[in-house]
């Protein structure tokens, strides 16, 4: 992971992009895209028991692990589902002054999976409700996975591009087209 990830460093030092979307290997304090020491904003999905034996025994050893990728006034969006797990990244957040986005199960609503196809009702803050409105993006945001957790993972997504002030048209399909 570490060498395909300097590959790409060195790559966008001769390329470099608009945006760059780097997903971390394993989790985050130790991670090797913690050497990014500004990014534009932080995403942490759902926590689960996972690479134990690197992160830790417990749902909020894993999170702080996680948590690590924070970076000092950088907004991050994260996922509430569990709530020890959410605890421990809004305790980082509010040690280094991050902005936070909260996603959980509020965060939409009327959730109908159709023929492989999961749709829901999004519910943004006000801010991005109007800007959501006036854009003329649709009702209800169509996600083609049948899988009930992708609500969660749609809404991430839909709320990292609105921080970043990417048009709700383009959020919408590019959820759609996934």
């Amino acid at each position: 992971f570490e060498y395909l990830f300097l590959m790409f460093l060195l790559m966008l030092s001769e390329k470099p992009a608009d945006y760059v979307i780097l997903e971390t290997g394993l989790g985050g304090r130790l991670d090797a895209t913690n050497c990014i020491k500004t990014p534009v904003l932080t995403v942490i999905t759902s926590i689960s028991m996972d690479h134990m034996e690197y992160l830790g025994h417990t749902i909020p050893a894993i999170a702080g692990e996680k948590a690590g990728i924070l970076k000092p006034h950088v907004p991050v969006v994260y996922d509430t589902s569990d709530g020890s797990a959410a605890a421990v990244i809004e305790k980082k957040a509010e040690e280094l002054d991050c902005p936070i986005l909260p996603v959980g199960n509020t965060s939409y609503r009327e959730v109908l999976v159709r023929d492989g196809v999961l749709t829901l009702v999004p519910h943004l803050p006000e801010l991005w409700q109007k800007r959501w409105k006036e854009e003329g993006a649709p009702e209800r945001l169509t996600v083609p996975f049948a899988a009930e957790y992708q609500a969660a993972n749609a809404m991430l997504a839909l709320c990292a591009a609105m921080q970043l002030k990417i048009s709700p048209m383009a959020v919408a399909e590019g959820i759609r087209r996934t």
